[in-house]
């Protein structure tokens, strides 16, 4: 399996061609791979806002999405 930044970049763009709308959002989102989340979550910290995704989580959704 690839480097989960990469496939979650991969993802990121295509869902960007698919809804523009989300090209606005996502541009300015700070992604953090953490064991802290069960899954996926939103967060905040400072005036950043943050995508926090675990990582096992991620990888096992691509696996079963693919097979």
């Amino acid at each position: 399996m690839k480097n989960v930044h990469d496939e979650l970049s991969r993802c990121i763009i295509q869902m960007l061609f698919k809804e523009p709308f989300f090209n606005h959002l996502l541009s300015g989102i700070v992604r953090t791979i953490t064991e802290k989340v069960p899954t996926m979550a939103v967060g905040f910290s400072g005036n950043q806002v943050h995508l926090l995704v675990n990582e096992r989580f991620f990888i096992k959704e691509l696996r079963s999405k693919t097979n």
